[in-house]
């Protein structure tokens, strides 16, 4: 894709080719605003949206049970119908766009690292209960048929959810966006946003510049500098990603089934099989340490804690991958981010690990509030609003809290 070289004008810019980004991008062009251009600063979905799991899935960074206490029984169903139909979203496109992306609609499953089966009965009562949910459920036995390891005592099944290769889904949809007339740069990162006369901005690039009336923030922890606001309220967390070599039959004597896996520690490892029999692992989160240079190490004494017989295998690739934390723990959406009301900048942030599915979500909220006037986004921001993360202080208030969870389940079994 090209890089931004001149002077364009614009209906709207959306600022970041990742999944909120271009979910934005899709639902101007859906509800008929033509002129629409994305710049990116490094490659479309170089962020979280190409360095993440691959998990798609409902719900939020803050928990269901939270969630009905903060905001009540009625709003909480509300919001979760939400996230359901952020899933939906993201599968309509895979067929709609036709993308080769490797879906697996095994589902995922949430494993029991305690000896504690009240943790999962009292889950998925809460989720038939409270948002007619009906997960699936193993006991100790089945799950570890499916997952053979010594470390889980039983697993919740959610069969709606998906996995895929979030790489080969965004260059599809983008692809599929630029056919029907998006215009997106890459290595074209917004360096200055400059309001000017009859409500329009110019957002500037090095090489080039965008003059548009309607301004998109959606680069989440990956963009810097352009508000202030923006930024002081997320806290960037990394999160590490490693993916074995192909294990071929090996891989069924480990991970026996096709679904994705996650499990009930605050610092849970994730995983999947992928295509080609190759495990991708993720784990371990930090505020303070970006990329450490162990992680690898790390990510692999973490699987052989959970698979020693996979012991030996080789790792192929490791990565890391910054997640966007608000203080409440849950996705905020609005407009006037640099300091005017109603001055057409719109932002969207803090998905905190569950981005996947509701940063089409939120892309699609606003192309509606942008094009059509729907105040759909209301239903979040009436509870969940910018709050300050007070920067470097933030940060080291996160890392204590996760260190506090880590030793706590260490303590739990």
């Amino acid at each position: 894709m090209p890089t931004l070289e001149n002077s364009i004008t614009a209906d709207v810019c959306v600022i970041g080719a990742g999944f909120a980004g271009l979910s934005a991008a899709k639902g101007l062009i859906d509800r008929s605003i033509e002129s629409v251009v994305v710049i990116e600063a490094q490659e479309v979905g170089h962020g979280c949206s190409g360095r993440n799991g691959g998990f798609v899935f409902s719900g939020f960074n803050l928990d269901e049970e939270t969630l009905i206490k903060k905001v009540g029984f009625s709003h909480a169903q509300t919001l979760y119908r939400h996230s359901e139909t952020a899933v939906k979203m993201v599968k309509d496109n895979i067929r709609d766009f036709n993308i080769d992306c490797d879906i697996n609609n095994s589902g995922i499953l949430l494993a029991n690292w305690f000896d504690r089966p009240e943790i999962l009965d009292d889950y998925k009562s809460l989720m038939t209960e409270a948002f007619g949910v009906n997960l699936g459920e193993y006991d100790a036995r089945e799950c570890r048929e499916l997952l053979k390891s010594a470390h889980y005592y039983g697993a919740l099944h959610e069969r709606g959810a998906f996995h895929f290769h979030p790489v080969k889904y965004i260059r599809g949809l983008a692809n599929a966006l630029i056919a029907k007339g998006a215009q997106i740069y890459e290595h074209s990162p917004a360096v200055r946003l400059e309001p000017i006369s009859d409500g329009k901005h110019i957002i500037h690039t090095p090489k080039g510049n965008v003059t548009a009336k309607t301004v998109i923030l959606a680069g989440s922890a990956y963009m810097k500098g352009l508000s202030p606001l923006y930024d002081r309220t997320q806290t960037p967390v990394a999160t590490y990603v490693m993916a074995t070599e192909p294990l071929g039959d090996r891989l069924k004597t480990a991970i026996n089934t096709g679904a994705a896996v996650y499990d009930t520690r605050f610092d849970f490892d994730y995983y999947r099989p992928l295509a080609d029999t190759r495990i991708l692992w993720g784990g371990r989160i930090s505020a303070t340490a970006m990329n450490p240079p162990d992680i690898k190490d790390k990510l692999y004494s973490d699987l052989m804690r959970v698979y020693p017989q996979l012991e030996g295998i080789k790792i192929d690739y490791s990565w890391h991958g910054i997640m966007s934390y608000a203080r409440h723990k849950m996705p905020v959406i609005g407009n006037s981010v640099i300091g005017r009301p109603a001055d057409g900048v719109w932002f969207t942030h803090g998905f905190g690990g569950h981005g996947v599915a509701l940063t089409h979500l939120f892309g699609d909220m606003i192309a509606g509030a942008v094009a059509d006037g729907d105040e759909t986004y209301r239903d979040f921001t009436d509870h969940y609003g910018l709050k300050n993360s007070y920067g470097t202080l933030g940060k080291l208030a996160a890392e204590a809290t996760y260190r506090y969870y880590i030793l706590r389940d260490k303590i739990r079994g």
